[in-house]
């Protein structure tokens, strides 16, 4: 008989009365059982809650190094697409520090693999690859070697640049190196 016990001597008699147990020892006994259960299951949860949300984290840090690349090649290809002049004009180093400026987070020159730019011509209404000028690294001052070229109105300047992301959390590396590549191709104005 569940919920009753005996009142009085331990033999039941006919006439032996049950009375229902208190309340507040059936919660006691319930909730008792229902906790260490709960906290089982919590035992066995987290550690995938916990990995899901590092992946999460770890793919949220990658999208936002793609999306300050992308941007930041953007501004730098800007840059030089302006760069229009009747005699050779450095492009380097404009377009360095566009770029330097605009990647925030991403220029650490001394990273196993820095955020690199590379710049490219081709003429006006060409259908060919640009040809390369150069590639080097983004530094913070004018440190990189000048590349001067003639640019002409409506002759293409393409800007690409590379980022070797570390997905690091806290200190904590989440996944292997990662290599994000962003190209904007501009016409010289």
């Amino acid at each position: 008989m569940l919920g009753l016990h005996r009142s009085g001597k331990r033999s039941m008699s006919p006439g032996t009365r049950l009375r229902p147990q208190s309340r507040a020892k059936k919660f006691l006994a319930v909730f008792g059982e229902e906790r260490g259960q709960s906290l089982v299951e919590f035992a066995l949860i987290l550690p995938i809650l916990l990995i899901l949300a590092m992946g999460i984290i770890t793919f949220a840090i990658a999208f936002w190094n793609q999306l300050t690349l992308t941007s930041a090649t953007s501004s730098a290809a800007q840059v030089a697409m302006v760069q229009r002049s009747t005699v050779a004009v450095d492009v380097c180093n404009p377009v360095n520090t566009a770029l330097y400026n605009a990647g925030t987070g991403i220029n650490n020159p001394n990273a196993a693999t820095p955020l690199k730019f590379s710049i490219a011509t081709a003429p006006a209404n060409s259908t060919a690859t640009p040809t390369p000028l150069i590639t080097n690294v983004a530094v913070k001052s004018s440190g990189v070697s000048a590349c001067a070229t003639l640019l002409t109105q409506g002759e293409i300047i393409q800007v690409s640049s590379t980022y070797g992301c570390n997905l690091n959390f806290f200190g904590f590396k989440l996944g292997s190196t990662c290599t994000l590549n962003a190209s904007t191709t501009e016409a010289v104005e």
